[in-house]
């Protein structure tokens, strides 16, 4: 039997076509016609008959369901298999039921779904949206004629959510409101995308899209029987005014003067470095202050700001103290070093030194006077913390009779096990009292986590900022360094990826940037330049962002610190599967522990099947700091790992190609030289079939260089691949009108 073709519609009313041929014959029975598709979207197309039996007729008994599908399968059968056929197309045993393996079977589902998800994870962004807007353009209905039988609805809200998610990506690569707006249709419940999107729409001041959002919102969690936001509805409110939304306390709108807006270890307080205003954090400040202010009426609520290094706790703190100073609270602050872990109660004490309370007895003079814990010299037992809980307790309560107070201490993951614990305590202290805590902690400290604290303390994550703050940030710290260019604000906005440190690092750095795209590197169509298809280092890293990636891998074991260079090397190709294959030439004994090390560290994260690390800043350091022999090899291991793991030929030919060149380009010798020429030609032939001439272009280029760097005596084995090479090389410039 010569093999057949089918090609299945399932976007819409299904169509059938067996070769060049639709089969036009209606369908006898809607069973047979689910039969058939059941069996193309198996896998294998193969599938029993007892799992027939359930999807097709789950309100039959045994007996009645078994002749029913045989008269289904009679019935598929007379459509499907053409008169002239020798042999049937769908093939039966008494336990199966399937296609026979002479049938090649297209399904324009599948094809869609494989196209969503080839589109999300192209890298370069402008046909990554492109890519997205053409599948995305078909709006069929997923089985229109099924959507009602339970597998098929499970089917289309696969496809349903599929398409959300591509929608979602589409909108934060362009950052469009249209693009905003459709990804909010499609889910009206997602916060976050309604968050980005009112901010969008009040930047440009169209206050009546941005309540028409808000209301839309809210409608769709009420139908799901949930709560809008208050601090959205509050930012809406503070904004534009509008009655009946539910207004609650708007967060202050005066710029908020920070030493540090990373939080790097600056105090609570302004030093007056920059007057930075709180860009992209409205949400958590409303939410701080909705829990601190009922201290004035003796409810008071503690808080705990938890996030990376980097992320604007300490700003976020400035802000709050600002605020409670400006409405009458006395807000004592004071920040945690490292060195404090040595230190019994130091930046408590700090704190607190400026109060006047009375030491009253040996225990709170050991925390308020410094002479006296450093004459104990040693850890105070949990009965001697209890005490001095209680009589820290009394004398809080005792100042904030008349003013209300809130005690900030700023990186409290730095501060020894005996302060951590008072804090736990005075946490656990049940109200009414007119005094609460905030607290701020780093969550990627390996060898410091945030302290353990009462579950009623409230818990703010800080995450990154939304485009429209990142650029405003972007620009104000530009600014400060005498760049007043819009598109290098942009280009530094869209390098750091929402992260304020990084932002202002990048604002900071001496050197102009680039006039190249500052995006995160591209896998498949890349840059014209060698160094950019080879996805190699070009663009210089703040020296800043170095030393935080070196601290963090130095509280690392040293497999977490190999697995951190393979990730930042690999890239786009560092899928699980690459992974888990190269771990023991990586010397690591336990994956999952050292892949969940680098997850406590804030240094590496899964992304669906890839592992990545949680910037891409944090990658160009990373590769900024390996030796290029060390690197080049790295480049190796990945190469090889690829080439035992890829399911695609031609997509394993290319990544293969990629990593052998860039082997090569980091480290040019003879060692990596053979495998640059052979995989570099076999990489181009891909790469320029598929239409990507760029990296065709570098990988061609790369394969040359390689050649040339072979000894005298080894070039007549590789002349043929050479010469194919450069004869393809020269084809392809001719075709692009380079006749050099």
């Amino acid at each position: 039997m010569e093999r057949a073709t089918i090609s299945v519609q399932l976007l819409g009313p299904m169509r059938l076509t067996i070769g060049d041929h639709e089969v036009v014959a209606p369908w006898p029975r809607p069973a047979a016609r689910r039969l058939v598709v059941l069996l193309v979207l198996a896998d294998r197309h193969v599938l029993a008959r007892d799992v027939l039996m359930e999807r097709l007729f789950p309100h039959l008994d045994a007996s009645r369901a078994t002749r029913a599908l045989s008269k289904a399968l009679s019935l598929a059968r007379s459509v499907v298999d053409p008169p002239s056929a020798p042999s049937s197309l769908i093939v039966a045993d008494r336990a199966t039921i399937g296609l026979t393996e002479q049938v090649d079977v297209e399904v324009d589902l599948t094809t869609h779904l494989a196209e969503l998800r080839a589109a999300e994870r192209t890298t370069e962004p402008v046909d990554r949206a492109r890519r997205l807007r053409r599948v995305l353009c078909d709006l069929a209905t997923p089985l229109l004629e099924d959507r009602d039988q339970p597998w098929a609805t499970e089917l289309g809200r696969e496809v349903e959510r599929a398409r959300r998610e591509a929608r979602l990506t589409l909108a934060r690569t362009t950052e469009r409101l249209t693009d905003w707006q459709a990804a909010f249709d499609a889910d009206p419940t997602d916060e976050e995308v309604c968050w980005l999107l009112v901010d969008g729409y009040l930047d440009e001041g169209r206050a009546a899209e941005a309540v028409r959002t808000v209301i839309a919102h809210r409608e769709a969690l009420e139908r799901l029987g949930l709560a809008v936001d208050p601090a959205l509805v509050a930012m809406l409110t503070h904004h534009t005014d509008e009655p009946g939304l539910g207004a609650t306390d708007p967060p202050p709108s005066v710029p908020v003067a920070a030493p540090d807006v990373a939080g790097t270890g600056g105090a609570g307080g302004a030093s007056g470095a920059h007057p930075w205003p709180l860009l992209g954090r409205e949400r958590e400040l409303t939410a701080a202050l909705r829990t601190l202010r009922p201290a004035a009426d003796a409810r008071a609520g503690d808080v705990l700001v938890v996030a990376g290094a980097g992320m604007g706790k300490s700003h976020l703190l400035a802000a709050v103290r600002d605020a409670l100073s400006r409405e009458g609270f006395s807000v004592p602050a004071a920040t945690a070093v490292p060195d404090d872990r040595l230190v019994p109660f130091a930046s408590l004490r700090a704190a607190l030194a400026r109060l006047p309370l009375v030491p009253t007895s040996p225990l709170v003079a050991r925390l308020l006077v410094p002479a006296e814990a450093a004459s104990l010299g040693r850890r105070p037992v949990p009965a001697e913390l209890a005490a001095t809980a209680s009589a820290l307790r009394g004398q809080l309560d005792h100042l904030a009779r008349d003013r209300p107070l809130v005690l900030c201490l700023d990186d409290v993951h730095w501060a020894d096990a005996a302060q951590q614990a008072l804090l736990h305590r005075l946490c656990s202290e049940p109200v009414p009292r007119r005094w609460a805590l905030l607290l701020t902690a780093r969550t990627d400290e390996v060898t410091a986590p945030p302290p353990e604290l009462p579950s009623r303390v409230m818990r703010l994550r800080l995450r990154r900022l939304p485009p429209t703050p990142t650029r405003r940030l972007a620009e104000l710290a530009a600014s400060c360094v005498g760049d007043h260019d819009p598109a290098s604000h942009e280009r530094i906005a869209a390098r750091g990826r929402g992260h304020p440190f990084f932002t202002v690092e990048l604002a900071r750095m001496l050197e102009p940037p680039p006039d190249d795209d500052w995006s995160a590197p591209a896998a498949l169509d890349l840059r014209p330049s060698a160094p950019a298809a080879l996805d190699l280092l070009q663009s210089p890293v703040p020296d800043r962002i170095v030393e935080l990636l070196r601290r963090r891998l130095a509280a690392c074991s040293p497999a977490a610190r190999r697995l951190t260079a393979c990730i930042a090397v690999a890239g786009d190709d560092a899928r699980l599967e690459l992974i888990e294959h190269v771990s023991g030439t990586l010397r690591i004994d336990d994956l999952g522990t050292t892949v969940l090390e680098l997850r406590r560290a804030n240094l590496a994260r899964a992304s669906g099947p890839t592992m990545q690390l949680e910037h891409p800043l944090l990658r160009e350091a990373a590769l900024s700091t390996l030796d290029p022999m060390r690197r080049a090899d790295m480049h190796e291991v990945v190469a090889d790992g690829l080439a035992a793991t890829a399911s695609s030929s031609t997509d394993q030919q290319l990544r293969v190609a990629r990593h052998r060149v860039a082997a090569f380009t980091v480290a040019p010798g003879e060692a990596h030289a053979v495998g640059a020429l052979v995989s570099g030609v076999a990489g181009a032939a891909v790469a320029h079939e598929l239409g990507a001439e760029a990296v065709a272009l570098a990988l061609y280029d790369g394969a040359a260089d390689a050649y040339e760097a072979l000894p005298t005596q080894r070039r007549a084995a590789f002349r043929p691949t050479a010469f194919r090479g450069r004869l393809a090389l020269a084809e392809l410039r001719c075709a692009r009108g380079d006749y050099r």
